[in-house]
């Protein structure tokens, strides 16, 4: 009768009873009963403030205990979380507008629009220069050795302009450094050596003014003027792209500005050295994302609207830094990860500003959970992700469900160990049951009928010579005369 009435009661238009198994259930006696009877009572209070709990934005949350105050710093942070959020996406939105880039829609996506605006900020004057050029991509590791090459011969004209002579560094000074290095030491015997004296002599040579009296000094000119020569061979190899790829900023080993051109090239060789690997894996092959960038920044922006976009894409950094800072302060303080995605993040937030109070029962709800567990019930977690306690009425109806379980269970135990009951239909008892229930209000309606005629068969007749009639006669006589 009990497993009728609750199978009654639980009855849903949207989904059907569930039903889990509790393997343990039929070793239980009544007081391991009443101990789960109690944790399914516990969880049955907090279902209705937390509905279905898998769905509730704590449910990952790892805290084991909050206090109010604590409670009041995480809604103050998921508040300031959501204001970085949104403004770190509207800046976002206007960054890749004017990249004509998709706006980012997780974390990867956003570090990816990051990488992207550090490297721009970070972009020089490129001015007269052949961006385009694959060569930088190419030939990234030639040109960058060539650069520093550029940039050392440039060090020693200028270092030892006062010392040398233009002729001086493609003179053939390997013969004169041995004898400068050896008797260079030597003291006054040095000038007993001649050898020493005309290597010294072949230096003075090639120098504006006598060279240094230490043979270390003037070994390191003839050392300057050897590493110039082993440079220049190299670099001569090159010099022909360098200056096709800096144009009219391209002037020579000796006029050249190399820290702005050692600048563009290394910035230009890296940039195509990390967007060839976004390429690789772009699907719009056709129009790679280095191109796009590089095509921005060729734009003949103003200067005002140029600072802007600047200004923009610096501004998203510190914004984002400022934002994965919150999202990790949340973290700690809530216990709770959030998703990547932004959109449901930004929902996610604003469901746990509205909820944030309902923490302590997520945390009572889990802690119940880890008893139920150790006492055999842990499949209660996915009993309650089913359809049917989707409803808030079935929710209410949680405990009940839990009996309706047991006495399912107890039911189908009874019927294998009773044949009797075994070969119990409850669909065609019903029917009899519904049978009978119709035959006996007709009986019942038949007797009444029956009764009420044979009543009225014995009450007297007015027509008749009974005292009723006399009665009648009585009345008319005086009514009549």
């Amino acid at each position: 009768g009990m497993y009728m009435t609750l199978s009654v009661q639980l009855e849903s238009k949207s989904a059907e009873i569930p039903n889990y198994p509790f393997p343990e259930m039929t070793e239980w006696d009544e007081n391991d009963l009443n101990l789960r009877r109690q944790l399914i009572e516990d969880i049955s209070e907090l279902l209705p403030r937390l509905g279905q709990p898998h769905k509730h934005p704590f449910f990952k949350t790892q805290a084991t205990a909050v206090t109010p105050n604590k409670l009041k710093k995480i809604k103050a942070l998921a508040t300031k979380t959501v204001y970085q959020l949104q403004e770190m996406l509207e800046t976002a939105v206007f960054v890749s507008q004017k990249l004509g880039l998709t706006p980012p829609k997780d974390q990867k996506e956003l570090s990816h629009l990051n990488d992207i605006c550090y490297s721009l900020t970070q972009a020089p004057n490129l001015y007269a220069i052949d961006i385009f050029n694959s060569a930088w991509l190419k030939e990234g590791h030639r040109l960058k050795a060539a650069l520093d090459a550029g940039s050392r011969l440039a060090f020693l004209r200028y270092e030892y302009d006062e010392w040398l002579i233009p002729s001086a560094w493609d003179a053939d000074v390997q013969p004169i450094r041995q004898p400068l290095m050896v008797h260079g030491d030597r003291g006054f015997l040095k000038n007993l050596s001649g050898v020493y004296q005309e290597s010294r002599n072949t230096l003075l040579g090639l120098c504006k003014k006598v060279p240094p009296e230490s043979a270390a000094d003037m070994l390191k000119l003839v050392d300057a003027i050897l590493e110039w020569q082993i440079q220049k061979e190299q670099f001569d190899k090159v010099e022909p792209l360098l200056k096709s790829l800096f144009g009219i900023r391209w002037m020579g080993i000796e006029n050249s500005e190399w820290h702005e051109l050692k600048n563009v090239g290394y910035w230009l060789v890296d940039f195509y050295s990390e967007f060839a690997k976004k390429d690789a894996h772009t699907k719009r092959k056709s129009d790679p994302l280095s191109h796009r960038l590089l095509t921005f920044l060729s734009n003949d922006f103003d200067a005002e609207e140029d600072n802007r976009i600047n200004q923009e894409m610096a501004q998203l950094l510190e914004q984002t830094q400022q934002y994965e800072t919150a999202v990790s302060k949340f973290h700690d303080l809530a216990e709770t990860p959030l998703t990547t995605i932004f959109k449901f993040q930004q929902k996610r937030l604003v469901r746990i500003l509205k909820t944030v109070d309902q923490l302590p029962d997520m945390i009572q709800y889990h802690a119940t959970i880890r008893k139920c567990r150790v006492r055999g019930l842990g499949n209660i977690v996915e009993v309650l992700k089913d359809p049917y306690f989707a409803a808030q009425a079935n929710r209410q109806y949680f405990a009940d469900w839990f009996e309706w379980q047991i006495a399912e269970k107890l039911i189908a135990r009874a019927k294998v160990e009773w044949d009797v009951i075994g070969g119990f239909e409850l669909d065609s008892h019903l029917t009899t049951v519904s049978k009978f229930k119709s035959l006996d209000a007709q009986f019942l309606e038949n007797n009444q009928l029956r009764l009420a005629h044979k009543h009225w068969e014995s009450l007297p007749n007015f027509q008749g010579h009974g005292l009723m009639g006399l009665l009648m006669a009585e009345v008319n006589k005086m009514l009549f005369t």
